[in-house]
């Protein structure tokens, strides 16, 4: 896998979520990988899920789409009412930073059960003030 440039200022979520579009784009052409993604860009075209991270009292969450074989995102500061982001794992998203090699190979043992969300209504994002 193909070294990854992770900024010192990411946060751990964006970390996790740089790492899943490396695995990706680790697994664009092989089977049965190469068909999951086009599954999941066909089903999600359009739509963001809304995913987190709980760290203490810190809570991170972003809007994440996924469109021409990659995921793109955005943090989010308020979900309308009602919406609850997928939390994802401290442990697992330590877990594939720590050893990216092996969920590069072996995307099967990550969780990626969150690509499978509801779409969410988002109010407001980083870039709407």
């Amino acid at each position: 896998m193909t070294e990854v440039l992770i900024k010192d200022e990411s946060t751990l979520l964006e970390q996790y979520l740089i790492q899943c579009n490396a695995i990706l784009r680790a697994n664009n052409n092989r089977f049965p990988y190469k068909e999951i993604w086009k599954a999941c860009a066909d089903t999600l075209k359009d739509h963001r899920v809304v995913i987190g991270l709980l760290e203490g009292a810190r809570q991170e969450v972003m809007s994440v789409c996924f469109h021409l074989n990659e995921l793109h995102w955005m943090p989010i500061h308020r979900l309308q009412v009602g919406t609850e982001p997928y939390y994802i794992s401290k442990v697992d998203i330590e877990a594939l930073l720590a050893d990216p090699e092996t969920y590069a190979e072996k995307p099967f043992l990550m969780n990626w059960d969150w690509l499978q969300q509801v779409p969410a209504e988002i109010i407001q994002t980083a870039h709407s003030g």
